[in-house]
């Protein structure tokens, strides 16, 4: 176990693009659940986007003011 979290923080030097699929998605904060999606959601977690152990997430101050209202 202890080997598998090791090479998990390594990650972001060897993973490949990260593929998803939900169905079940409700927003942190909404009280009510939305109706179920006919369809799944499929999203892609391209490497350029990974995050290193320790890094700063950088984010455009446009998209914080927009989440924040």
């Amino acid at each position: 176990m202890a080997s598998q979290a090791r090479d998990l923080r390594r990650f972001v030097e060897f993973g490949r693009k990260i593929i998803g699929v939900g169905k079940n998605y409700r927003p942190n904060g909404s009280p009510q659940q939305p109706p179920p999606a006919q369809d799944p959601l499929i999203f892609l977690k391209p490497p350029s986007t990974y995050l290193s152990p320790g890094g700063k997430l950088r984010s455009q101050w446009a998209v914080i003011r927009f989440i924040m209202k």
